[in-house]
């Protein structure tokens, strides 16, 4: 008398039964194959956005004890936060940097992993629910007063709401070198250095080196020291 475990099910079979092996290394197999092959085709496609989506979905559908869609969605939103600041420090050293097919497969391939190791499944959370209208018009809204002064301006109209204040514009520059460089600023340095001026480089922990030509000090902290012209209220 033998006794399998197969899918959660104990089955009996006798002497003379002959015993089914379990089919679950090719299922996760061709999971894990799937997390790389779907990036690629969205690639291919010039859909790269959509991997954000199947990653906040999937992560969603792992999710246990939130009962609504909103419940789940911010839970998710909330874990990715500290998850992707930590996965950028092994991106911005990799060969591949920020490639989407790479960046994709990488996080689509942690999701079967926690699926492997915690054994759930992919599940649909319950029905929606009076109370995720409300979260949705409250998210909706917010999300549009957020967006409303930029999405109604041209490039020049955005640039100019961020340069009047430096500490925004230095927020603008760091994040926008992530892009622009593969990686967070201060682990590439030497690419860095075509978009920071020296003192922003510094805070960022890039270099100490002198400005150079090649790094656009646009925004310098020389700037906060120097005088300002008197204005008609202040004389």
């Amino acid at each position: 008398m033998t006794a399998v475990t197969s899918g959660g099910n104990t089955v009996t079979a006798g002497p003379g039964t002959p015993v089914r092996r379990s089919r679950a290394p090719l299922g996760w197999s061709a999971a894990f194959a799937l997390a790389w092959l779907l990036p690629l085709a969205t690639h291919l496609l010039h859909a790269d956005a959509l991997l954000l989506v199947v990653v906040v979905a999937g992560l969603a559908g792992l999710q246990r004890g939130t009962a609504g869609w909103f419940d789940r969605v911010v839970v998710s939103l909330a874990q990715l936060f500290p998850a992707l600041c930590v996965a950028g420090l092994l991106f911005s050293v990799w060969p591949w940097h920020l490639h989407p097919v790479a960046v994709g497969g990488f996080a689509l391939s942690v999701l079967v992993l926690l699926s492997l190791l915690t054994g759930r499944r992919p599940a649909r959370p319950g029905r929606w629910r009076a109370r995720d209208w409300v979260l949705a018009v409250g998210f909706g809204g917010v999300t549009a007063l957020a967006l409303e002064p930029f999405v109604l301006r041209d490039l020049g109209g955005r640039l100019g709401l961020l340069i009047p204040g430096e500490d925004m514009s230095r927020h603008f520059l760091l994040f926008d070198m992530i892009g622009q460089v593969g990686g967070y600023a201060f682990l590439n340095p030497e690419e860095s250095l075509r978009y920071a001026p020296a003192d922003l480089a510094e805070e960022s922990g890039t270099t100490r080196r002198a400005p150079t030509s090649a790094s656009p000090c646009w925004i310098t902290s020389s700037a906060r020291h120097r005088p300002r012209r008197p204005t008609a209220l202040s004389r």
